[in-house]
């Protein structure tokens, strides 16, 4: 009876410690976070865009995964790498003309075609750059739990490019 159970321990413990643990470089709190500092750190609008184009561009190797569990309030869903392993969420990046009650989400993995656009993002196609902590953007639900930069424009050129590229 005791190599029964000496032989299940072993197997049991050897099952436990062998698991790969696939998300050690797949962190997107972490990179949000650190991304967050360096953008706080940054006073011009055109440094902000740049890190803006940057974290949209480096975002897109993440695509949303399936709803993980669906409550009352909406689906926590996250974002996952090119493997499947779960990261976390992304920044949502939406860009709202200011003559418009609506708004454009800037991701790569639903419209790649909008790489274009946010290329051509300068100091004087964008107006303003707000910033939503994750406990003030509720009324975006779930999807910008990891909070929301919000780029305002009213460059006519910049709102038709979006448009005929949505």
């Amino acid at each position: 009876m005791k190599k029964i159970i000496y032989i299940l321990t072993i197997m049991v413990f050897g099952m436990a410690y062998s698991q790969e643990n696939k998300n050690l470089n797949c962190n997107l709190f972490t990179e949000n976070e650190d991304w967050k500092l360096e953008f706080s750190k940054v006073e011009s609008k055109t440094e902000r865009i740049e890190l803006i184009k940057k974290k949209i561009i480096a975002d897109s190797i993440y695509k949303e995964t399936m709803p993980i569990i669906n409550t009352a309030h909406g689906r926590l869903n996250g974002h996952e790498d090119k493997d499947g392993n779960y990261c976390g969420c992304k920044i949502l990046f939406l860009l709202v003309p200011k003559s418009k009650g609506t708004f454009y989400e800037l991701n790569l993995n639903s419209r790649p075609n909008l790489l274009e656009v946010i290329n051509s993002f300068n100091s004087e196609k964008i107006e303003r750059i707000f910033y939503m902590l994750e406990n003030d953007n509720k009324a975006l639900g779930p999807n910008g739990k990891c909070g929301v930069i919000k780029l305002t424009t009213k460059n006519k050129e910049l709102i038709q490019t979006i448009k005929n590229v949505w």
